[in-house]
């Protein structure tokens, strides 16, 4: 590299170079993907997009076999608040004239 060549002739010299893709030509803006495959031949670039659609395909059964299984997860846990909301109350809790003004206040009205 000479006196005269840096980063700044590099980055020209890569502008260039992507302003002369056949994709850009096209108008299309975000072509690294397609253009790393450009080079390559016919049946190499059907492996590469096969390969990259199993890919995706894995990780999106991936994904979505972790959202039923938290789908599950929280209606069991929505069921088992409604089966605590309907126990009757505790009895005993009543005739403790100390115990439930002051303890349980603060939890009914937390924003007070």
């Amino acid at each position: 590299m000479s006196a005269t060549e840096g980063p700044a002739a590099t980055a020209a010299a890569a502008d260039v170079t992507a302003d002369a893709s056949p994709l850009r030509s096209l108008g299309l803006t975000k072509t690294e993907y397609a253009e790393a495959l450009l080079p390559l031949p016919p049946p190499h670039v059907v492996d590469a997009l096969r390969s990259r659609m199993r890919n995706a395909r894995s990780v999106s059964e991936e994904i979505a076999d972790f959202f039923h299984e938290r789908i599950t997860i929280e209606e069991n846990y929505v069921r088992s608040l409604q089966r605590l909301h309907r126990r009757p109350p505790i009895s005993g809790m009543y005739n403790m004239q100390y115990f439930l003004p002051h303890s349980w206040s603060p939890l009914r009205h937390p924003w007070d």
